[in-house]
């Protein structure tokens, strides 16, 4: 994989990783980074960069928030068990959360986290 990608929607990667983040959400679950990063590992002899997981996640994100859903992304932990910087960082350009404050960036991710179980533990595929 390169990083000449403009996108990764309508990509096997972007479908694969859009189905695990709901169930995730069905099930009360997470994803840790690792996996996202071997989801794009399988389409590149060279491993994805920070930019192509950033990227996908951005982009799942970005179409939950115009489909007026929560961010599922919220689902998505570094090895320290919470998000990491891509996950605000989207909130903030979607207008989601206006601060870079850590207690604040930690209470919004737990709310959006709860809105996502919330959303997706009663909707139908």
């Amino acid at each position: 994989m390169t990083t000449d990608r403009v996108t990764y929607r309508g990509t096997r990667e972007y479908q694969v990783m859009y189905d695990k983040l709901v169930r995730a959400a069905r099930n009360g679950g997470q994803v840790f980074h690792a996996e996202v990063t071997e989801i794009l590992a399988e389409s590149s002899a060279e491993g994805p960069t920070n930019e192509e997981i950033t990227r996908l996640l951005r982009e799942i994100a970005e179409d939950e928030h115009r489909a007026g859903r929560p961010l599922l992304t919220a689902l998505v932990l570094t090895g320290k068990g919470i998000p990491g910087n891509v996950f605000f960082a989207t909130a903030r350009t979607l207008s989601e959360l206006a601060s870079a404050d850590p207690a604040e960036e930690m209470k919004f991710w737990m709310a959006e986290k709860a809105k996502v179980y919330e959303t997706w533990k009663t909707r139908a595929e």
